[in-house]
């Protein structure tokens, strides 16, 4: 039975079985719970009962384990048949009920009980969970002493129970079971889901779980309790997580969480503060404890209990905190609000006693928002909170939004400066790029806000960044704000409405009209030119941009093209706008940016968050599934390519990406004429239709394709539209495309080498790869060429490209490279150092095991860093489980 990762432990358990009339053995099982002590266990008890080993499974309970020690012998008693067995299985039963003097007058039947079982074949007993019996040594040493294996499993405890703790000291072997290494935990969850895992998931689970990641059933738990509750949904046959941004929490059922139900009143308390908080220190519990509703010395003594059960981690300098992400959400969910927000609201009220008024401005702002309506706060504190937001917005205006959120919440709309709050919370949302806070303003005070005239033009262009980075169009009550409103009003929603695709033209922005007063807003005229840019009208965005910008109209252009909205925002509106770290905006550009980098499996990852987003699909999910499908594609994954292109909506706007994605999936099932085809017809309707995004990847594998298929006339007229439409800038990459053309068409070196130079420049892989494909196929050198071109397929997992680089290189007589072993790379040291970091094991840690100093494997870390490029000890363990670096399972 492969237990993944335990299989070491598994073997030495197994081997420790006495033969029959050999002296017995009692081997200790230790570990964390949930570590997997049971099913080692059922693994070894597999293997033993298929060598004909009698099994005692003894279910654990009472004050000696006697009862399920009598339930385990009866239940075997027609495959045992041992005589007199029935008459001593008897006398200890007669003894038990007796309950005098159990200890000393069980020892000899129960020697002989297990001696006649013994005495034919081997025998193992299994307590599990031995901590569960008050004394478990006077079972398991007769089961020792008659010559059984007596096998019990504990708790990895520091100080164990008094009963455990005899046999911590007495057993024959101990065999200690520590975390799993992280392929190991992802492939028993892949196991037991059914699925492959999307490749952000395993790393958010060991976040949230931090150092109980390597526990198995806390790990498998966690993600029943995510498939139960929605949270972790398939894409593409890919499980991931529904929401990156929300909280994992521990299943409401795990052992942590039952513990903090259970504990006492001080430890409750306790356990408020630290997860309203996060984290405190040792010194503070005397100024927490009125919060807390206790003395300081009883959390005092709540600390150590609680650390001791292994809810909080207590560090060298005194901080106190939950022993993981997951457990502070889990505790979050079970208490609820109130409590949480209590704890702020007594925070705040305490500012002024003596103790607490050495409370910074800032840690009472926080508290102030985080107690909600626990707190009936006075106009004056909110005033404070308010100008409080003012002074910190230059360098932190994510912070100075949330406090203007709170402040907004409480402030009386007739007050003074409630408009102004409204103003000043848009800008800092904006500057911020917390378009999640800009959305929650607009949802709740919107229709009040919409009341005063000098407002609605910021409301209305606050409206649509906060649509397209959320993803959701503006709610019925933002909308009804607007009717009647002005024609710049009108033309933001409008802008809306086209992005989400509810109409398919926009129309002109108005030629003058009111400014936003928060300066961090864009005017109607901005998102004109940001929508010139989407559709890819070059002459209409030169026009728009004033002489200082003309330089960037390219780079607008071609960011429009693909659909970069973000970037398309950055050129457009200048430093007023910052680009978004989540969101389905920022989600795309991580598509586009690890598509063209290489990184091919972040790119599926991002793509399989967009296709979790709330709200329709608009042109940045539609472009990142295409892109998707091109991966998977060029991967050889032609069934997971077509489940992409299932999910993805015809469109006029990605038509040319469509075709040249349709025309790459027939190329790699070997139908080129089709492929030609498709890739041509796609390019006529998209011109047809006005569409000029992507036009230069469809006719570069338009021609390749016809130079493949022997048609060269045909090509040239390909490489002639080229021309025309490189010389009306509706190319997005021209001068790269035009090179390359002329290279596969006329089979000029200098435009092969160019073509390349200006791909690696742009760090765009795919293509630098297509380029240096043709430039060994030209020049009179092709190894560098083709080298460069077969490391890239390497690299993005392209079985089709690695395929025609490899056929090229055999026909131009370069030597394809033989797949040199990982390990050989790296030294047996150094392959043991990497296994030890894949096991969260720090820098000191793995000296002594390896028993070198510690500056010694932190030379070696650097120098294996530095000699396969990665960045740091993550990307190292990256390549480990990628397989890239084999490290020697357990």
């Amino acid at each position: 039975m492969d237990l993944y990762g335990r299989s070491g432990e598994q073997d030495r358990l197994v081997s420790l079985l006495p033969a029959s009339g050999a002296p017995g053995r009692l081997v200790l099982v230790r570990g964390a719970e949930s570590i997997g002590k049971t099913a080692l266990l059922h693994a070894a008890a597999a293997r033993w009962r298929a060598g004909g080993a009698v099994l005692l499974e003894v279910e654990a309970g009472g004050e000696y384990g006697l009862d399920g020690l009598l339930r385990a012998v009866r239940a075997r008693f027609e495959d045992l048949a041992e005589p007199g067995l029935v008459d001593t299985v008897s006398a200890i039963a007669r003894i038990s009920a007796e309950g005098r003097d159990l200890y000393a007058r069980l020892r000899q039947p129960l020697l002989a009980l297990f001696a006649r079982i013994a005495a034919r074949r081997p025998g193992v007993l299994l307590l599990d969970r031995a901590a569960d019996v008050a004394d478990p040594t006077l079972v398991l040493e007769a089961a020792r002493r008659g010559g059984f294996l007596a096998v019990a499993t504990c708790g990895d405890e520091p100080e164990p129970p008094s009963g455990v703790l005899g046999l911590v000291d007495s057993a024959d072997e101990v065999i200690t079971l520590g975390p799993m290494a992280p392929d190991t935990v992802q492939r028993l969850v892949s196991r037991a889901t059914g699925r492959p895992l999307d490749g952000a998931l395993m790393p958010a689970l060991s976040t949230a779980l931090g150092p109980l990641a390597g526990n198995p059933g806390t790990v498998l738990g966690t993600v029943e309790d995510l498939l139960g509750r929605g949270r972790i949904a398939q894409v593409a046959n890919h499980l991931c997580l529904a929401d990156p941004q929300e909280p994992i929490a521990l299943a409401r059922e795990h052992v942590l969480v039952r513990r903090a139900r259970l504990a006492g009143h001080a430890a409750r308390r306790l356990l408020h503060v630290v997860v309203a908080l996060g984290q405190v220190r040792l010194r503070e519990l005397a100024d927490l404890a009125p919060v807390a509703g206790t003395s300081a010395e009883e959390l005092g003594a709540a600390v150590d209990l609680l650390v001791e059960q292994g809810l909080l981690l207590v560090d060298a300098v005194g901080h106190v905190e939950l022993v993981c992400p997951a457990l502070r959400q889990a505790l979050t969910e079970e208490l609820g609000a109130g409590p949480i927000s209590a704890v702020h609201a007594d925070l705040v009220l305490l500012r002024d006693t003596e103790r607490t008024r050495a409370l910074r401005p800032e840690s009472l702002a926080e508290h102030l928002v985080h107690a909600g309506d626990r707190l009936d706060s006075p106009v004056e504190r909110i005033e404070w909170l308010i100008d409080l937001a003012r002074s910190v917005a230059a360098d932190s205006p994510g912070q100075a939004a949330q406090w203007c959120e709170a402040a907004l919440d409480h402030l009386p709309t007739d007050h003074a400066r409630w408009s102004g709050l409204v103003v000043q919370l848009l800008d800092n949302a904006v500057r911020a790029a917390r378009y999640d806070v800009l959305a929650r303003a607009l949802d709740r005070h919107c229709p009040t806000a919409a009341g005063h005239p000098h407002l609605r033009q910021d409301l209305a262009v606050a409206a649509v960044l906060a649509a397209v980075h959320t993803g959701r169009p503006p709610g019925a009550a933002v909308r009804a704000a607007f009717e009647g409103g002005t024609e710049q009003e009108n033309f933001a929603l409008a802008f809306c409405d086209w992005w989400f695709g509810a109409r398919e033209e926009l129309g002109a922005a108005p030629a003058s009209g009111q400014s936003c007063v928060a300066a961090s807003l864009p005017t109607a005229a901005q998102l004109e030119l940001v929508h010139l840019a989407l559709t890819g009208r070059y002459a209409d965005c030169a026009a728009r941009m004033s002489r200082a910008q003309q330089s960037e109209v390219d780079r607008l252009l071609r960011a429009g093209r693909l659909g970069d909205l973000a970037t398309v925002f950055t050129i457009a509106l200048g430093p007023r706008y910052r680009l978004p770290v989540s969101g389905v905006l920022a989600r795309y550009r991580r598509v586009l940016r690890c598509y063209n980098s290489g990184r091919w499996s972040r790119a599926l990852s991002a793509a399989r968050e967009l296709a979790l987003s709330q709200g329709p699909p608009t042109l940045v999910n539609r472009r990142a599934w295409l892109l998707a499908a091109e991966i998977c594609s060029a991967r050889g994954d032609q069934r997971q390519a077509l489940d992409w292109l299932a999910l993805t909506p015809l469109d006029g706007s990605t038509a040319a990406l469509r075709s040249w994605v349709d025309s790459g999936v027939a190329t790699r099932a070997g139908d080129l004429g089709l492929a030609l085809g498709t890739a041509v017809d796609g390019y006529r309707a998209a011109l047809a239709a006005g569409v000029r995004s992507d036009l230069d990847a469809l006719l570069g594998r338009a021609i390749g394709l016809a130079v493949r298929v022997d048609r060269g006339e045909f090509a040239r007229e390909l490489l002639a539209e080229v021309v025309r439409l490189h010389q009306d800038r509706e190319l997005d990459n021209g001068d790269e495309v035009l090179f390359l053309a002329h290279a596969v068409v006329d089979g000029t070196m200098l435009c092969a080498r160019a073509a390349a130079s200006l791909s690696r420049q742009r760090g765009r892989l795919p293509d630098l790869a297509r380029a240096c494909l043709v430039a060994g196929r030209l020049a009179e050198d092709p190894t560098p060429w083709l080298r460069e071109a077969y490391e890239i397929a390497k690299r993005l997992g392209s079985s089709c490209l690695r395929g025609r680089v490899t056929a090229v290189m055999r026909a131009r007589g370069v030597t394809v490279p033989r797949a040199r072993s990982p390990r050989a790379l790296f030294s047996p040291t150094e392959l043991r150092i990497i296994e030890l970091i894949r096991e969260g094991w720090t820098n000191h840690q793995i000296a002594g095991s390896i028993q070198v100093a510690k500056k010694t494997v932190e030379s070696y870390v650097t120098k294996m860093l530095a000699r396969n490029g990665f960045r740091s000890r993550v990307e190292l363990v990256t390549a480990s489980l990628d397989g890239r670096i084999p490290v020697p399972r357990r």
